[in-house]
């Protein structure tokens, strides 16, 4: 923040400590409680109890004058002048869109700096009819009012802010309560309160209106003036006035009163006083709803019930349990894990028609997308219920983190996000343990996580520079969430298996069982610490590993986190033969040497990076393992597993050891994949590495590595080949030279290393596995000129792309074999066990299988499915007609665990009729995921007419509003159909009309942004779509376009890479 104007030079300054710099700062001091200065200078928990009524017709009008000199004030970031204590807030809603919304608020605060003459608030798009005031001066009952002059009163749009001066100087302690009546209109977007309505397939029209708010990050102050920051909380009474009879009103907090009037046509309803919470997450929801109800108790006092209830649109009552289940076991997993209780009498969560991120975790009135709270066992796939299932664990680890203890500021959001994130694993296996999603972390959250991570244009978790509302909402990004939950995961393992820590040391191994027990843990025993300090307040990342390091003993862990919280990007590990030939596997034998750098995507990232904010040199404190085989080629697992120094390590260069490969085999680091790095090895251990992974298992019954480790290892040798983020740097010192990677790994390593898949029988590995094959199948896929009229050049006129998908084609024919030919019937339950292979089956379909058919996985339609829908992408044959059949069939008789994979293929393969036959069961559909799927299967088209249909369609009203977005990123990263959709959308009129409906940013915006790009490969289209970006007026999606043409010069070096080294191999390679 900027330093406080000259106008307040002689203000009395507080709070020196962690929250200085923008005085006065007693607010921040108040959230803050943590240093001495900030706790000797604020008191906590003052509320003001009484409120003095007083009404004053004034005019509305904008002026300035004096009023301008009390009230200077020109930063993003409100001054901290005052703390509010409650809010009482009285709304009158339309229930049309665009209608008025008129109301009243009465803000109490205690004031936080002496001589305090002007309020500032955030407003936006409101006038003010009546401000009227009144205080009661420190340590005096004497309470005194005063109007103000509307023509005072300074509107300034360009902040979001109104300046209201007081017409005389307030001491600081004295208690200030204001009145603003307030009128304005609905929302036009999906945020601030506006109304959500839908479309009945049966008859075509509208559903009922709901009002609904959505006030995260930035958009409490378009429902109504406050102080619109995490850090200022306060207490909230609400009212909603004039409701329609017969609809139901739902807030955070119960319904204490409602109240009908004499006609009985309107309701009024009041609702109990909140406790202390930021003002994102105040809620109501008004609406026709059905409900469903019940109770968990708390596992921390056996005597206390909390309700839970799930609401939704009528004709919704068969899909409501699944969640409320959910709901039940993870509440109480957290009371449990956290020893915190759940604060609230009740949680409420709510589906909603029109939405705009998936869920909001607003405190007990959690509101959701349709396909993200409902969903009924008897029709839905294991893919919606799990999403359900994890989406409603998430939102609920947000009632300790993020609600009960919130960021200090949107620039660490990765406090409430990165913990939901971690968490959301922890409740979803105490509610469904049978869906295995610990699992799916690795893919889900670290690899999504370094994909992004390995970019210049990406913030650190800590980001210094969130200075506007895009700024904000380019916060909620997979550094918060993915990256935040990655670090977070580490740091748990390390804590809880270190010997540095108390508690810690009691499995070296790090466990393979995140399912997460907490007694003893000194990771969970620093949460309790952290949530029981900072309990209706906020707190920052330095609070956090403060608290951690207190309750574990372990002095080293804030400084060591500091480098993972202050600083972007992600390490690579890279053992290498000193001065040795790293790319040669007949180098068997040296000194082996560790060093870290960072991983960049590409060079250009790297040069970006030197003439940023943070360099492009970062180190990091890694809790490097490392885990050797002794001896080479025995059966049973002799591995041993050590944390390096027990406490990592954090120079560019660690340490030499001698060894040899063909005495000693292999040696790998991070065990488990739960450090949050990536790792490189010489050609000859990388040999030694696939000869433990190919080995069918050790006498224990067991393959020397888990699935995780399995994953891990192809996803880093796969990315490191892919963007040469190990090849020799320039400007390395000649000691750092000597013990770096004198060669990069091949690219023929890698995909030789792919080889491996024939025998993979995991869903956690062909996760990172399909991921890979599809970009570079992309990749390599021929584009469009900028210019030209958008249609791609026919495929098979292109070298290497036949022999790409030739050779992905052989790397999952065993796995495709082992599925079978009888999958996705709806009324055929087929599992491993009903499997008969062909006769010319590869053999390794048999190794496949068997290990399927010993798996106590409940369903692996999700694996299977995914698998299918990529194998239908590369043209199997087999399964593009098995498709063909199943969609034939009718709609309501396809697995709805293959119903995506089924209509995308069919809509590639399909031509016009096939596109038309998914949309028309789009539109028919009634189950919200599966009207989702088959909405996200019409971007799939491959024709350039039938492709263009797909946009125009995406643009009518025939799509909601949250969709449209989802569908053209699903249209930009068709390899097919690339050009055309950048050619669409970047047309005047769409684009501004894709301005006015996102422009303020959100996960839609983002997404459309980086995708519109980032598919592109060669230099033409980088300069194609940095000369539009830097014409367009981006704000909150800034960040995503600098990131996306980061990925197309990444995407350039990865299609000359294959053109060098993967082409060559791909054309003489051997089976």
């Amino acid at each position: 923040m900027a330093s406080a104007p000259t106008t307040y030079a002689k203000m009395e300054e507080v709070g020196t400590g962690p929250h200085a710099g923008t005085a006065p700062t007693s607010a921040r001091c108040a959230a803050c409680s943590s240093c001495s200065v900030c706790r000797a200078s604020v008191g906590a928990g003052v509320i003001v109890a009484g409120i003095v009524a007083a009404v004053v017709v004034v005019t509305l009008f904008s002026g300035s004058g004096a009023a301008e000199g009390e009230c200077a004030w020109d930063n993003y970031r409100l001054p901290g002048w005052i703390t509010p204590t409650g809010y009482s807030v009285q709304w009158t809603p339309s229930m049309s869109a665009g209608g008025p919304l008129t109301g009243t608020v009465v803000m109490n605060a205690k004031v936080a700096a002496g001589g305090l003459g002007c309020v500032i608030m955030h407003s936006q798009g409101f006038a003010f009819d009546e401000v009227v005031y009144t205080w009661t001066p420190k340590d005096s009952d004497s309470v005194q009012t005063a109007t103000v002059k509307t023509s005072d009163v300074i509107f300034r749009p360009a902040n979001q802010q109104v300046a209201i001066p007081l017409g005389q100087r307030l001491a600081r302690g004295d208690s200030i309560s204001m009145t603003i009546r307030f009128r304005g209109k609905m929302s036009s977007t999906l945020n601030g309160m506006y109304i959500s309505q839908g479309v009945n397939e049966a008859t075509g029209q509208p559903t009922d209106p709901v009002v609904v708010t959505q006030f995260e990050a930035t958009y409490a102050r378009k429902a109504f003036p406050c102080l619109d920051e995490p850090e200022f909380k306060a207490t909230f009474d609400i009212s909603l006035k004039d409701i329609p009879a017969g609809l139901t009103a739902l807030s955070n907090m119960p319904i204490k009163s409602q109240v009908a009037s004499a006609n009985g046509e309107v309701v009024t309803f009041n609702f109990e006083r909140s406790v202390p919470m930021s003002t994102y997450l105040v809620a109501i929801v008004v609406g026709r709803f059905t409900a469903t109800w019940g109770t968990y108790i708390s596992p921390l006092d056996a005597s206390r019930r909390v309700n839970v209830s799930v609401w939704a649109p009528p004709g919704n009552e068969n899909r409501l349990n699944f969640a409320l289940n959910a709901a039940r076991k993870s509440l109480a997993e957290y009371e449990s894990s956290f020893n915190v209780a759940f604060p609230l009498p009740e949680m409420k969560m709510a589906a909603i028609e029109s939405f705009a991120a998936g869920a909001m975790e607003n405190w007990g009135l959690v509101t959701y997308r349709l396909t993200a709270l409902l969903a009924d066992p008897a029709e839905a796939s294991q893919a919606s219920l799990e999403r359900v299932a994890v989406v409603v664990a998430h939102e609920l680890a947000h009632q300790w983190f993020g609600n009960l203890v919130t960021t200090a500021f949107w620039n660490q959001l990765f406090l409430n996000e990165g913990f939901a994130t971690l968490f959301e694993y922890l409740g979803t296996n105490a509610s469904n343990p049978e869906f295995d999603v610990w699992s799916e972390f690795l893919d889900n959250d670290v690899h999504k996580a370094m994909r992004i991570d390995d970019l210049a244009a990406v913030s650190p978790l800590v980001n210094p520079n969130v200075d506007s509302s895009g700024a904000v909402e380019s916060s909620f990004n997979d550094v918060a969430y993915a990256k935040g939950g990655s670090v977070l995961r580490m740091l748990w393992k390390f804590m809880d298996s270190s010997p540095l820590t108390q508690g810690g040391g009691a499995d070296d191994d790090a466990g393979g069982d995140d399912a997460g027990e907490p007694a003893g843990s000194a990771f969970f025993g620093g949460l309790n610490a952290y949530l029981t300090r900072y309990q209706y307040s906020v707190a920052t990342a330095d609070q956090l590993f403060y608290e951690l390091a207190d309750f574990s003993g372990w002095d080293d862990l804030a400084p060591n986190m500091a480098t993972w919280s202050k600083q972007p990007g992600v390490p690579l590990v890279m053992f290498a033969w000193e001065n040795g030939d790293n790319t040669d596997p007949s180098v068997t034998s040296g000194n082996l040497c560790i060093s870290q750098r960072r991983l960049w995507r590409s060079p250009y990232s790297r040069q970006l990076a030197g003439d940023g904010e943070f360099g492009n040199d970062q180190l990091y404190w890694i809790p490097l393992d490392i885990t050797m085989r002794h001896p080479k080629g025995s059966a049973a697992r002799k591995v041993a597993t050590r944390l390096v120094n027990g406490g990592g390590f954090s120079n560019a260069t660690y340490t030499c050891f001698a060894h040899d490969t063909l005495v000693q085999g292999f040696v790998k680091a991070n065990a488990n994949s739960y450090g949050y790095y990536r790792t490189a090895y010489p050609a000859s251990v990388w040999t030694d590495i696939r000869a433990a992974v190919n080995a069918s298992t050790t006498t224990d019954g067991e393959p020397i590595f888990g699935a995780q480790d399995r994953a891990g290892l192809l996803d880093d040798i796969l990315t490191v080949a892919e963007t040469q983020a190990d090849a020799p740097d320039p400007d390395s010192s000649s000691l750092r030279a000597s013990v770096e990677p004198a060669t990069s790994t091949s690219f023929a390593t890698a995909l030789d290393y792919m080889k491996t898949l024939r025998t993979e029988p995991e869903y956690t590995v062909w996760r990172s596995a399909l991921t890979h094959i599809s970009r570079i199948s992309a990749n390599i896929y021929p584009q469009a000129t900028p210019g030209s009229n958008g249609n791609a050049p026919d495929p098979s006129t292109v070298p290497c792309v036949g022999e790409f998908n030739d050779y992905a084609t052989y790397i999952m024919t065993p796995v495709v074999a082992a599925i079978g030919s009888m999958w996705g019937n709806a009324s055929v339950s087929v599992s491993a066990k009903d499997v008969v292979l062909p006769a010319d089956a590869p053999p390794e379909a048999a190794s496949i299988l068997a290990r399927w058919r010993s798996s106590s996985t409940v369903d692996p339609a999700v694996r299977d499915a995914a698998i299918i829908g990529t194998a239908a992408s590369l043209g199997f044959p087999t399964v593009v007609q098995r498709c063909n059949d199943l969609w034939r069939s009718g709609v309501k008789n396809i697995d709805p665990n293959y119903l995506g994979a089924v209509a995308s293929s069919y809509v590639a393969n399909g031509g016009y009729n096939g596109w038309e036959e998914v949309r028309a069961a789009y539109e028919a559909e009634s189950e919200a995921y599966s009207k989702n799927l088959l909405l996200r299967a019409l971007a799939s088209a491959t024709e350039p007419a039938v492709i263009k249909m797909t946009l125009n369609y995406t643009m009518s009203a025939a799509v909601d509003q949250q969709d449209k977005t989802t569908v053209l990123s699903g249209v930009a990263s068709n390899p097919a159909a690339r050009a055309l959709a950048w050619k669409f959308i970047t047309q005047d009129d769409v684009w501004n009309e894709l301005e006015d409906l996102y422009g303020s940013g959100g996960f839609g915006w983002s997404s459309l942004i980086k995708s519109m790009a980032s598919h592109f490969v060669t230099d033409a289209w980088f300069n194609e779509a940095t000369a539009f970006f830097k014409g367009a007026d981006l704000d909150a999606g800034a960040s995503d376009a600098a990131q996306a043409l980061e990925i197309v010069k990444s995407n350039v070096v990865l299609r000359q890479t294959l053109q060098d080294t993967g082409c060559p191999w791909l054309a003489t390679w051997d089976a």
